[in-house]
């Protein structure tokens, strides 16, 4: 309204949304973390709409994340972690449909963005009593809490009760200390009878195989607890711009294993049947892996133009970003930078395929 700017993440202004020839009340406000505070930059933003409505034929809801890509100069990346969830590792409880729009902003065209659903209690379709938590920074809702183990989890319902609170903390820590106790690996008292435990193999394998930075249990990693079969599950997936090697630092390495550094995984990782199972589930799903290039390569010829239009105002190709890849001065145009995730993602298959499959001493 009245052509206001968005300037805040917690205050939200009042506007419309011109969508389809239909015009939709709405409050909007900024949206993520380091994206939002790098000045001079492409925002995101956190879009609530008056009523729920479908956008371009996804679901309807009130909530929706405009993602502007900021580090990600494929635009890919978020898409290509959904297509994993939906066609390769695919025992997630929930994916977050998405699209990509050209956003115009009071007037203005602010570039291409990755339109998601955002992600919400009730798009999960748990029974009574099941709840979501979030591992993330203690501010981003109104109940958290800094477990045993040094996770910092936030409750997702910022409208629960002190109660309610109370009740999925200690789940949350019950288990971890069964995951960490001496007797982890019991058969009948062990880890792996709290936990639903295809979410997070699955899981583990798609950020593993992206390498997505976040993902170690540091930032946007998502759980939930089934009150009916009363066992944890890992997921939705969120968050992989910084991913396929648009990282920084030791980050572009293709040859490590990265979501088991710190957190849940590194634990659960020394369990030889963890390690065994996701094994398998590689060896059974990789074939469908093999023709990520062909994913790539289709899917950005759909937004080649937008990414292009994005690009003559916002200037990113050739320059350094937050991350930044590996000789970005080079990378001066769109395919510059798909070869260079093709690449990365090739090696990172070899790499992983060798690591799952080199003979291991007997445990």
């Amino acid at each position: 309204d009245n052509n206001k700017r968005i300037r805040e993440k917690k205050k939200y202004i009042k506007g419309t949304v011109i969508k389809d020839g239909k015009t939709l009340s709405c409050k909007i406000r900024g949206h993520g973390n380091s994206t939002w505070k790098t000045p001079k930059a492409k925002k995101p933003y956190l879009l609530k709409l008056n009523e729920p409505a479908n956008m371009f034929g996804m679901k309807d809801a009130r909530k929706w994340i405009l993602i502007s890509n900021l580090t990600d100069q494929s635009s890919l990346r978020n898409a290509f972690a959904v297509h994993l969830a939906r066609n390769v590792f695919n025992k997630q409880i929930y994916v977050p449909d998405y699209r990509f729009v050209n956003l115009f902003l009071n007037g203005q065209y602010e570039g291409l963005y990755y339109l998601s659903e955002k992600i919400e209690d009730e798009l999960l379709n748990l029974p009574e009593h099941s709840f979501l938590f979030e591992v993330n920074r203690q501010d981003s809702r109104t109940w958290s809490f800094i477990s045993e183990h040094d996770i910092s989890f936030c409750l997702h319902n910022n409208d629960a009760s002190e109660e309610e609170f109370l009740y999925s903390k200690k789940i949350i820590q019950d288990f971890e200390n069964i995951l960490y106790s001496s007797n982890y690996l019991d058969e009948k008292l062990g880890y792996k009878n709290y936990i639903d435990f295809d979410s997070f193999v699955d899981w583990y394998l798609i950020n593993e195989f992206t390498k997505n930075r976040d993902a170690d249990f540091s930032l946007s990693c998502y759980l939930y607890y089934n009150s009916k079969t009363k066992k944890i599950g890992m997921g939705p997936i969120w968050d992989f711009d910084l991913s396929c090697g648009a990282n920084f630092g030791d980050d572009f390495s293709y040859n490590d294993l990265w979501i088991i550094r710190k957190g849940w995984y590194k634990r659960m990782y020394e369990d030889p049947q963890f390690r065994k199972a996701v094994a398998l589930r590689w060896n059974n799903q990789k074939h469908l892996l093999k023709d990520f290039d062909k994913w790539i390569y289709e899917n950005s010829i759909k937004i080649k133009s937008a990414v292009l239009l994005n690009d003559s105002v916002w200037k990113t190709f050739g320059r350094k970003q937050w991350p930044h890849i590996p000789e970005w001065k080079k990378r001066k145009n769109y395919e510059s930078h798909l070869e260079y995730m093709i690449e990365w993602l090739t090696k990172r298959y070899e790499w992983m395929d060798n690591e799952f499959n080199a003979p291991k001493t007997e445990e």
